[in-house]
């Protein structure tokens, strides 16, 4: 009964160790295959980028890049640093636009507060301090006035900012800018159009940092169709 109670510990123990195994190869193939598939930039229509119903033709030799961003998402916030990195190192190849997506009041609201900044030119000293105020120090914005008192300053007086804000200029840009997204059929953001017939969001199988690998793909996609 000994030798019959060892044989069977035995059997088991075996039948453990080749299925840890089985487990161990199914794990390394899951590893390997996945680890391919980015190394070797392999992305697909459908499950990583689609292509846009009604492309937008660009000119120039550039490639345009457009993030569909808002400053009260964030998503965006958290993408912002990677994405200004990757901007930075591609700035001779890519000509790189945001444009505000304005779906409710109060994300129209932050996007004229992002035309504002352009049209005074103030974009690159405010744009992440405006991501700060909301997501890092809980500043609601609800009116023109809150974002004025609390950006104004002696090189952004508030009358300044208000008559802006409150200009045809900017409420061009902005019905521009819902015109796109609803052209690009844009449901979340941050989602990034690549020369106006690609675009790129996050989802189960595309995070932030694979969002520009997918990027980086399209592109030379798109060189290789333009030819030498």
């Amino acid at each position: 009964m000994a030798k019959r109670s060892s044989f069977l510990r035995k059997q088991k123990l075996a039948a453990l160790s080749i299925g840890l195994a089985a487990l161990g190869s199914l794990v390394y193939l899951l590893v390997l295959s996945t680890t391919d598939e980015s190394a070797q930039g392999i992305f697909t229509e459908g499950k990583h980028y689609s292509v846009v119903e009604s492309p937008r033709r660009i000119r120039g030799e550039r490639v345009e890049v457009m993030e569909f961003f808002s400053y009260g998402c964030i998503h965006c916030y958290n993408f912002d640093d990677t994405l200004a990195d990757w901007v930075k190192d591609r700035k001779d190849q890519v000509r790189f636009i945001r444009s505000p997506l304005v779906g409710n009041e109060n994300w129209r609201l932050l996007g004229k507060h992002y035309y504002t900044l352009e049209q005074l030119k103030q974009t690159e000293q405010r744009h992440r301090s405006s991501f700060v105020a909301i997501h890092d120090k809980g500043k609601i914005f609800n009116r023109v006035e809150s974002l004025a008192d609390y950006f104004a300053d002696d090189d952004l007086p508030h009358q300044t900012y208000t008559s802006t804000f409150n200009s045809p200029a900017v409420s061009g840009q902005v019905g521009l800018a819902d015109q796109l997204s609803r052209r690009f059929k844009i449901s979340s953001v941050p989602t990034l159009v690549v020369h106006g017939k690609y675009k790129v969001g996050m989802t189960v199988d595309v995070g932030p940092n694979r969002m520009l690998e997918v990027v980086d793909h399209l592109i030379e996609k798109i060189r290789s169709e333009k030819g030498p």
